[in-house]
């Protein structure tokens, strides 16, 4: 198959997928860190893992959009949880980003009780959207082209099991 998306001729949305969920989970995580033990530099942090998320959630997000689009079937289960996780992924950005934007106008970027809600729900939301992503691929095969058209290898393992 044919990526539409690549970065050194490789599939990009596989290569972003990894950032946004490490990045805004660490958030919550820094957020924790500041209720446990009052250091507000903690605060900063969490707010700047925040933004570097939800900016590589839509690059990510993006990337996948125009894969799904021009690759699946319309009316396939592929297609119908592709465009369930989309919608999950999107919603979860839009928690992040809004409980970023409630940061922004506290003081050295305090996450109030609104904010810490919003982004908590936003892991939540983001661990439907990875469990539907798990979906796509280990029980529907969305990536099962890459498993096809393997090169053979070159050299004999030297181990076998």
């Amino acid at each position: 198959m044919h990526h539409r998306v690549q970065i050194a001729r490789c599939a990009a949305q596989p290569i972003l997928v990894i950032s946004p969920p490490g990045l805004l989970t660490t958030a919550v995580g820094f957020d924790l860190l500041r209720i446990l033990t009052h250091r507000t530099e903690f605060d900063v942090t969490a707010a700047h893992l925040i933004a570097a998320g939800v900016v590589m959630g839509v690059l990510s997000t993006a990337a996948a959009w125009i894969e799904w689009s021009v690759s699946t079937p319309p009316r396939s289960p592929v297609r119908q949880v592709g465009r369930l996780q989309a919608l999950t992924n999107v919603v979860m950005l839009t928690l992040f980003a809004s409980s970023w934007l409630l940061r922004a106008e506290q003081p050295a970027w305090q996450a109030t009780g609104p904010a810490l809600a919003l982004a908590c729900t936003g892991v939540l939301v983001g661990a439907i959207g990875g469990w539907l992503g798990g979906e796509l691929v280990e029980r529907l095969g969305a990536a099962e082209h890459s498993r096809t058209n393997l090169p053979k290898p070159v050299m004999k393992p030297a181990f076998r099991g």
